[in-house]
């Protein structure tokens, strides 16, 4: 069976990732500080993106337990040269029921589009709702359909390594709707409203006044979405 296109893609720019994503850093610095808040010292995270790890140690530094999910082995391999103590799994998102996981965790996340690249998040749904504690948080990070301007259920095919991978994009409500009854919505904020996410300085100030806002924080370039597992 030839891989996903995803995969290969990703297994493509795994030598490159971490020099590519380093003018965003401002984006994953903003997200750290709500992941610190939500996961103190001794959670249990699973991480179903986690690609070469910058969460995952971000996470790991200050004590929390990560286990770190991913269908790219090259992503993973990268992760597990900075940091072998760190469990990993070579796993596709859409099919964790599949996987070898054991919950319950007091947190799942998924940073920088992850998701973006599932045609159908059901089978995530099905298994977080499985994998997270009640009161446990499941915290999504993705791009945004209505910064694109597209329809609902908008469709963008993004060339990563020369493969085409077709990237699904979600407003924060339509996205908040997959989780619906195991998961309740309790906070979104936005990234990217006016500072580029390549931009390591312009509107920093405003920009962060601007995150939390009502109607801003739903035209970032990214939003985060926060859910909560009921009991």
């Amino acid at each position: 069976m030839r891989p996903l296109p995803v995969r290969r893609a990703y297994d493509a720019i795994a030598p490159e990732y971490d020099a590519s994503v380093a003018p965003s850093a401002w984006v994953r610095e903003s997200l750290w500080t709500r992941l610190d808040v939500l996961f103190p010292p001794g959670s249990r995270v699973l991480d179903v993106t986690a690609g070469t790890g910058l969460d995952v140690l971000h996470l790991a530094e200050r004590g929390v337990r990560v286990t770190a999910c991913d269908i790219s082995p090259g992503m993973l391999a990268r992760l597990s040269a900075k940091a072998p103590a760190v469990p990993t799994l070579v796993a596709d998102l859409q099919r964790l029921d599949e996987a070898d996981l054991v919950g319950p965790f007091d947190g799942l996340i998924s940073t920088f589009a992850g998701l973006n690249a599932a045609a159908d998040l059901t089978g995530f749904a099905r298994a977080a709702a499985r994998l997270v504690r009640p009161g446990g948080v499941l915290f999504l990070h993705v791009l945004n359909r209505l910064r694109k301007g597209l329809g609902k259920g908008g469709l963008l095919t993004v060339r990563i390594a020369g493969v085409e991978v077709p990237h699904r994009l979600w407003s924060p409500r339509e996205l908040a709707r997959v989780f619906v009854p195991a998961f309740s919505r309790s906070r979104v904020a936005g990234q990217g409203i006016l500072r580029p996410v390549d931009d390591p300085g312009r509107f920093s100030r405003l920009e962060r006044a601007l995150s939390g806002l009502p109607v801003a924080r739903a035209l970032g370039t990214f939003f985060s979405l926060e859910l909560i597992r009921r009991g």
